[in-house]
């Protein structure tokens, strides 16, 4: 999901380990070595940029139980409410 202040919403979720929160690093093309040679700079793709800064991954598994979810979901909207 895309989150607006996401490090702190992780920072805060933490400490609940069982959330099980995550980070998704997206790697840009402008960063990759491979596709230098492209002449892409920063700033060039906004939207990717944007989405490598605010893309925080929610747990799901099959094993997840509906109370998991359901910790998930209420520590998330705890935090923005």
């Amino acid at each position: 999901m895309r989150a607006y202040r996401r490090d702190e919403l992780a920072r805060v979720s933490h400490g609940n380990a069982r959330l099980g929160l995550k980070f998704i690093i997206l790697s840009r093309c402008t960063c990759r070595p491979c596709f230098v040679y492209l002449g892409y700079l920063e700033g060039d793709f906004p939207e990717a940029e944007r989405a490598a800064k605010e893309v925080l991954a929610l747990p799901m598994f099959p094993e997840l139980t509906e109370e998991e979810q359901r910790r998930v979901v209420e520590s998330i909207a705890d935090f923005y409410c």
